[in-house]
């Protein structure tokens, strides 16, 4: 049988003991230059290493076809290990992870033995394996019984190769990726044992020509190296691995595009995966997906070709109570079963894609939705002493959902706290119940309606809410200004009236008064208001009505009273009760402003002869509370007569009070005198004479002013001279004497006269 590559495994036998002779150098070379302990002394040659028992195994995670059984079938594209963790299995200081993960392979997989208990070597073991494409050529492989039947191929690229540790079961040796030249062939190695110390350390190979078996070498009957070629042989059949015959061409895989759930989102009921089965072939073939149902990250780690619990139809197990609140998730491993032709043969196939996963959060989903609830409104306003009515439109989001949704009716205070006026389930679709009768004390607040929309397998929508001022009262109150005077002792009420669209009601007694300063005025709480007796000046207050938070002010303005005047006394009064017409100080009052701020006596005063239109003084007081006595001769002419002095109260505001009189009767004349007594007077010039009226404090100038019952009257008895009523005396051209009578009241007086040269 011809071979595609010229290995040293088909030398002809006349050639074995060179090769022995060759190997045996090679390997003490080999064994001279390996550090290490071992019970072979250097110079000793000990028994070469063996392989008791070895097989590839196959990697699932990139196994992509199965045959009509569901076991593996090899395809370019499939990778195949050696597992060499379980060469560390004698060195107990060394058990790793590697070594845990490898659990799932028996140690039969690389069981190396060392006669002399020389350890495996735990480094890289890349040139004591080869894997090589096998061919039977025109042989059946039922018919083949050695690694000499059959035409081999090397397969050392290093694109095909997978380094060592890439796959954890295989630290040491590397594993075979298959190429397409492999196609149509099977798939066998060789490998070496090797130890980290001995001599020789290195074993004859073994030679696996058929993957389906652990393959094993005999023991070594002595030490050195033997006369024959121990190339192992067939154990017992891996049970992982008895599909693994030819390499078949990778087949397109489908794939699972639009993965979505559809269904009702609910317990009780079950969802369904809907996607588009991308199958990548022209034979006739059959979507076998598999499908994996459960919460989030469950799934996707059970999706797996060999895992044998799964569903082979595309709806959920039915959704409990364990589901709620959770992401559900659905995991689907698309799956063709296709007739395949093969070495002749039409066989089935199934051809495994990659995992496609989604979840109850995918916004394409076509689950039945919760109903909604849109154009919700008010019906009406939202007056005073009147229900509210609302309407909305139920928006269906399944076919067979009722409409089960529930309203609350409520208002916020102005502290921003709800309170439920009422809450139930709808009964009329698309009408809300009506609010209760909306109170006085509401006025001004939010009314708020809240919806949830629900079915009747009580699925909620999103709730949806409006809301809208309550109207608002106007308080009305009666009277708004409350004016009072100082000294005020009445009582004053006030109303309060609410006012709203459908009527209004008497609120006086329902809200809180207060006043803004007591000191100027009180409320009961009945809103009767009283000035406060201490008040002793003008002053403006207020006071207020508080009710649901909203407040009326009623203003208080305390007038003063008017300025008056008390104590008004004459003063300079003689023993005899007479006004003293000498050095006569007028009178004094007290200037009362009436609590008035900034009010200056600005008081008005009259000097009067009693019983006679005739005013002796009057003007506006100077000095506030003293009346001055008139400074004219005007009291004079009416001695003896009863004088009275009004005095009315006035301030710089112009405010005037009751007038004040007081009478009293001015001192008697005693007598009169005139001046010069007797009179000489030259011709042709003019003299005076001066009249004075006598009194008990001394004498007054009688100022004439041209009314002779007032000034008196003077009268010339002679020849020469004349008089004027004011007591200017003019003399003629002559030479002459008489007398002049002065006449004053009861009183007259003689004055002689000469006139001289």
């Amino acid at each position: 049988m011809n071979s595609t590559h010229n290995t040293p495994y088909k030398l002809i036998t006349s050639l074995f003991l060179s090769i022995v002779l060759i190997v045996t150098f090679s390997h003490e070379l080999l064994a001279n230059n390996k550090s290490g302990s071992s019970k072979k002394a250097e110079n000793i040659i000990g028994h070469l290493p063996y392989m008791e028992s070895i097989g590839a195994y196959l990697s699932l995670s990139n196994q992509f076809l199965y045959d009509e059984n569901q076991l593996p079938v090899l395809t370019s594209g499939s990778e195949l290990f050696i597992p060499s963790i379980f060469c560390q299995t004698s060195r107990l200081e060394e058990t790793s992870t590697m070594q845990m993960e490898a659990s799932d392979l028996s140690d039969q997989f690389f069981m190396l033995i060392d006669q002399d208990n020389d350890l495996c070597l735990t480094q890289n073991h890349e040139s004591q394996l080869a894997w090589f494409a096998l061919d039977p050529g025109e042989n059946e492989w039922e018919n083949i019984k050695a690694w000499e039947d059959l035409s081999t191929t090397i397969l050392d690229n290093n694109i095909y190769l997978i380094p060592p540790g890439t796959s954890q079961q295989s630290p040491y040796t590397h594993g075979l990726r298959i190429p397409e030249s492999a196609i149509g062939k099977r798939i066998g190695f060789t490998y070496s044992p090797i130890t980290a110390t001995g001599n020789p350390n290195i074993g004859y190979p073994i030679k696996v020509w058929d993957i389906r078996y652990f393959f094993g070498q005999d023991k070594y009957d002595s030490a050195g190296y033997p006369t024959y070629v121990n190339e192992g042989k067939r154990l017992e059949e891996i049970p992982l691995n008895t599909s693994l015959e030819e390499v078949v061409e990778s087949p397109s895989r489908p794939r699972i595009e639009n993965l979505i759930m559809k269904g009702t989102f609910l317990t009780g009921f079950q969802l369904t995966a809907e996607y588009d089965f991308i199958a990548n072939s022209e034979n006739e073939f059959e979507d076998v997906s598999r499908f994996w149902w459960g919460e989030v990250g469950t799934t996707e780690i059970q999706a797996y070709f060999q895992n044998p619990v799964y569903l082979s139809n595309p709806q959920s197990p039915v959704l409990t109570i364990e589901d709620v609140a959770k992401v559900y998730s659905v995991s689907v491993l698309p799956i063709k079963k296709e007739s395949r032709v093969s070495s002749g043969n039409n066989s089935t196939y199934y051809v495994v894609g990659n995992t496609v996963t989604t979840t109850s959060e995918n916004t394409n989903n076509q689950f039945t939705q919760p109903s909604n609830i849109s154009n919700l409104k008010f019906s009406n306003a939202l007056n005073i002493e009147n229900s509210v009515s609302a309407t909305y439109i139920y928006e269906k989001g399944d076919p067979i959902a009722e409409d089960n949704s529930e309203y609350t009716w409520s208002y916020i205070d102005a502290q921003g706290v709800s309170h439920i006026l009422a809450s139930d389930k709808i009964i009329e679709s698309g009408k809300v119940p009506d609010s209760p009768k909306l109170l006085l004390e509401q006025s001004g607040l939010t009314l708020k309606l809240d919806m949830l929309p629900k079915d009747q397998f009580n699925r909620e929508g999103k709730p949806v809410s409006i809301s809208d001022n309550i109207e608002t009262a106007e308080f009305i109150a009666e009277p708004t200004v409350v004016q009072l005077t100082l000294n005020d002792t009445n009582s004053y009420p006030v109303s309060i009236t609410a006012k709203y669209t459908s009527g209004s009601d008497d609120i006086t007694l329902l809200g809180n008064w207060a006043s803004t300063d007591e000191s100027i005025a009180t409320v009961d709480n009945q809103g009767n208001i009283r000035l406060n007796p201490s008040l002793s000046t003008e002053a403006i207050g207020s006071i207020t009505f508080n009710y649901i938070g909203k407040t009326v002010t009623i203003d208080v303005i305390v007038d003063a009273l008017p300025p008056s005047i008390r104590n008004l006394k004459l003063i300079s009064i003689m023993e005899n009760g007479e006004l003293s017409l000498f050095e006569n100080q007028g009178a004094t009052y007290d200037f009362d402003n009436g609590g008035k701020l900034n009010s200056n006596d600005r008081s008005t005063y009259i000097w009067r002869i009693q019983n006679e239109t005739t005013v002796i003084g009057s003007g506006v007081v100077v000095n506030s509370g003293v009346v001055p006595f008139p400074s004219t001769s005007s009291p004079i002419y009416h001695s003896g007569k009863v004088v009275v002095l009004e005095v009315t109260p006035k301030d710089n505001f112009n405010r005037s009070g009751d007038m004040i009189p007081i009478e009293g009767t001015l001192e008697e004349v005693n007598g009169i005198e005139v001046e010069p007594t007797p009179l000489e007077i030259k011709r042709q010039t003019t003299a005076q004479l001066r009249a004075y009226a006598l009194f008990d404090g001394g004498r007054k100038f009688i100022s004439p002013i041209g009314i002779p019952a007032l000034d008196g009257t003077w009268t010339v008895n002679g020849q020469g001279v004349s008089i004027s009523y004011s007591g200017y005396v003019t003399a003629g051209n002559f030479l002459t004497s008489g007398t002049i009578t002065y006449r004053y009241k009861n009183f007259n007086i003689v004055i002689p006269y000469t006139v001289i040269e």
